[in-house]
């Protein structure tokens, strides 16, 4: 998700928008929604939680020509 992606990275939620070219409501509306998915309550714990799955990922996957073209972790 790159909403997810870019609030990983630290951005604002204006910046966001901005970027996306997107309302703040939306973004606000997306990470509230992002949140609910992942059982979490704030973008610390959203971050963790994405970088312990690809990890659990990576870990599985073991070759490199076993990963999908195109999907980056």
């Amino acid at each position: 998700n790159e909403i997810l992606a870019l609030l990983s990275k630290g951005f604002l939620y204006k910046e966001i928008a901005a970027k996306l070219s997107i309302s703040v409501g939306t973004v606000t509306q997306h990470i509230h929604n992002i949140y609910r998915k992942l059982h979490v309550s704030n973008r610390t714990e959203a971050t963790t939680n994405i970088e312990s799955i690809h990890e659990v990922y990576r870990l599985m996957v073991r070759s490199d020509d076993l990963v999908t073209p195109g999907i980056q972790f």
